[in-house]
């Protein structure tokens, strides 16, 4: 199986003892740019996000 994704440019931001974020250039499966962030853990993590019946608060 091929990726649909393809990668244009590929840099980390940011990076601490923990975890490293990754930010992407990509090219979608529809052709289209955009932007795609990974964050890397050094563990095993659990990550959660918060949300309402609204939503996600702050967004």
């Amino acid at each position: 199986m091929t990726n649909p994704w393809q990668t244009i440019d590929n840099q980390e931001v940011y990076r601490n003892p923990w975890i490293h974020v990754t930010h992407r250039q990509v090219i979608n499966p529809a052709g289209n740019p955009g932007i795609y962030g990974v964050v890397h853990f050094h563990n095993l993590a659990i990550g959660v996000v918060p949300s309402t019946r609204k939503g996600i608060p702050g967004s």
